[in-house]
């Protein structure tokens, strides 16, 4: 009996180097749609898109700017900030990609950019104290908070981030 080879299209998830380099567009095209419909909700696949893409050349783009730009229709920096929350986190369930992105922008703001706001979160918030605590490792933290187990202004003075509140009694001024 002769061997027989089933051809099918690509998916997402198929390695660019098991497929022929005349499919590579359909590959390309099924990503892309992967891009606009899941990746919104839960981008984990966005590590192996990138690491695919690398092992293949870009798939023929040239670059990874290029191919995130034009053949995924992603903002490359608004990638890499993803790449760098999912490789934090290293998530067992999925993750939104504007979460990943907030989670992957570390450090201060760029000179004239000082209000965390502006990166989309505002200081001192249930957010930005989960932000803060997957960025610094304090994942047990996290996992509390998020259960409602502790407040998230309760884990920021546990680690120092935040001070406790002095309360004052209008009557007498007596401070705790």
């Amino acid at each position: 009996m002769a061997a027989v080879k089933i051809i099918r299209p690509p998916v997402c998830s198929d390695p660019a180097t098991d497929i022929p380099r005349e499919q590579w567009p359909e590959l390309i095209a099924e990503r892309k749609s992967f891009c606009n419909g899941v990746l919104p909700r839960d981008c984990r696949m966005l590590l192996f898109f990138v690491d695919d893409a690398e092992k293949a050349d870009w798939l023929g783009y040239g670059s990874r700017n290029n191919y995130l730009h034009e053949a995924l229709g992603l903002d490359p920096q608004q990638v890499t900030w993803a790449i760098d929350g999912l490789r934090q986190l290293k998530p067992d369930e999925p993750i939104a990609y504007d979460w990943a992105q907030k989670l992957g922008k570390q450090g201060r703001p760029k000179k004239g950019k000082e209000n965390l706001a502006i990166q989309g979160l505002k200081y001192g918030t249930r957010a930005h104290w989960l932000v803060r605590l997957d960025r610094e490792g304090h994942a047990d933290l996290a996992t509390k908070v998020r259960s409602g187990e502790m407040s998230a202004n309760a884990a920021a003075e546990k680690l120092g981030w935040r001070k406790k509140p002095k309360f004052v009694c209008p009557n007498c001024g007596f401070t705790t």
